[in-house]
């Protein structure tokens, strides 16, 4: 639930062990590991028949959607998709945002959107690896939670009820 994302990240955070994954790495010899970036993703559904029933509604979730300025004569709205990139200034990373409409569930194949954010950064060298990691990790969340707010719209914020 989008209300809980901290408290889900508080809780999943702190079992993420750095300490713990490098250990089973040596134990296994797996060889070293040499960390060179953080990454965090979020994927968010947005089934049909919630906060929208057709595409031509998707505007109203999102603050911007780009796309045609007009409907070709003939035809209806039925779908759109997209791929945008931004820098985490200053050099800290880069977000990326990708929106895809989709069926999802093997059996059900229900129609959704899917608005997937993935922050990644390199690790800083000047730092010992373990706390750089955690650093990037929680600045991916942050970027991350404060970008699905940015991007999404104050009614969809209102269905969803968050709170920010």
């Amino acid at each position: 639930h989008i209300e809980d994302s901290d408290n889900y990240y508080d809780k999943v955070g702190k079992k993420i062990k750095v300490d713990d994954f490098m250990k089973m790495i040596k134990e296994d010899k797996l060889g070293e590991v040499v960390p060179n970036q953080w990454e965090v993703t979020y994927v968010n559904y947005i089934p049909k028949e919630t906060i929208w029933t057709n595409a031509e509604e998707w505007p109203t979730i999102f603050n911007s959607l780009p796309g045609l300025a007009v409907t070709p004569t003939g035809t209806r709205f039925e779908g759109c998709g997209g791929h945008w990139h931004f820098e985490i200034e200053p050099k800290r990373g880069r977000l990326h945002v990708e929106l895809q409409h989709a069926y999802v569930g093997a059996e059900e194949k229900k129609e959704t959107l899917v608005l997937k954010l993935t922050a990644r950064g390199p690790i800083d060298k000047e730092k010992d690896s373990k706390i750089s990691i955690d650093e990037g990790l929680n600045l991916g969340h942050d970027i991350i939670v404060q970008s699905f707010f940015d991007i999404t719209s104050k009614p969809a914020h209102e269905y969803w009820k968050v709170r920010r």
